[in-house]
């Protein structure tokens, strides 16, 4: 895989997803190359939301993935330290 972006959103329509009018919040963009059997990547920030939308930069729709693991903190992040 090839430059990889990662966003969170709160609600999400594959149908109609588009990278590049795309508004969700970005958790993290790896550009250049990606090995494929296993990655982890960390948000650069604090996100809340439902979705995690991986894509390639270049492409245009979402990518199907057959395993992903999310790891988060359940409640509501008040902007200080977690």
């Amino acid at each position: 895989m090839k430059d990889v972006v990662i966003e969170v959103a709160s609600e999400f329509d594959p149908a109609t997803f588009s990278a590049a009018t795309s508004n969700y919040a970005q958790c993290v963009e790896r550009p250049g190359m990606i090995g494929i059997a296993k990655l982890t990547l960390t948000c650069e920030h604090s996100l809340e939301g439902r979705f995690v939308i991986v894509y390639l930069q270049e492409s245009n729709v979402a990518l199907s993935l057959c395993e992903a693991d999310v790891f988060g903190v359940i409640g509501k992040y008040d902007g200080g330290t977690i």
